[in-house]
């Protein structure tokens, strides 16, 4: 993904798909994220409130 022509991977890759992303995007960014330790499961427990049911 690129952001202000940075290209982002990672966890910030997650993060951003998360925030900014269609609902395919989160939910494989979701699945992702269990390669991040503690951080990937904030972001998949933070998931549970997004507000799109097929990501949650």
């Amino acid at each position: 993904m690129t952001v202000n022509n940075t290209v982002l991977g990672g966890i910030e890759r997650v993060k951003q798909l998360m925030a900014y992303g269609k609902v395919e995007q989160k939910i494989d960014a979701l699945l992702d994220a269990f390669e991040y330790g503690e951080a990937g499961l904030d972001l998949i427990i933070e998931a549970l409130q997004n507000s799109e049911i097929d990501v949650q």
